[in-house]
């Protein structure tokens, strides 16, 4: 007789997952740098509060960790709605898709290191430039810019 409502599929080979792999590492590093292109733009946006922190007297170093804190509490936020979404998601998925996830494959060593540094390279990253970046203005170039900004305005 004739079998019905089961699928089989070949699966990829390995140079094919290892392609397919780089291409989203490739992916994930241009977003994140997008990201942090996004960040600096924001940062240079509220060039006002660190022009007047820099006159009241902060140091470089106060802003960065500023813009450091405030990228952590970003990117935890993001990691565990990533992680609590892809929870939700893979039993679906799996079904749909054919392929079965179970808990012990994923909390592997490979794979608990990439869960464990993709976060720490995506706050550095996200963090550090936009902080470098904006910390290094002198105060008098920070109010140029908003005086720049007010012309613009009026215009």
């Amino acid at each position: 007789g004739r079998v019905t409502g089961v699928q089989t599929c070949a699966l990829p080979s390995s140079e094919t997952l290892s392609s397919l792999n780089l291409i989203s590492y490739i992916i994930l590093i241009l977003a994140l740098l997008n990201y942090a292109n996004l960040l600096s733009v924001r940062g240079y946006s509220r060039s006002r509060e660190v022009g007047l922190r820099k006159v009241i007297g902060a140091h470089k170093s106060q802003i960065i960790f500023q813009f450091l804190f405030e990228a952590l509490v970003i990117q935890l936020i993001a990691f565990g709605l990533a992680f609590i979404l892809t929870t939700i998601m893979v039993t679906p998925l799996g079904d749909h898709f054919g392929f079965y996830w179970s808990v012990e494959q994923v909390l592997n060593v490979k794979a608990l290191g990439l869960l464990v540094s993709f976060p720490l390279i995506a706050f550095f990253i996200s963090g550090l430039l936009p902080a470098i970046s904006i910390s290094v203005i002198p105060p008098l170039s920070l109010s140029l810019v908003l005086v720049h900004r007010q012309q613009i305005r009026r215009i």
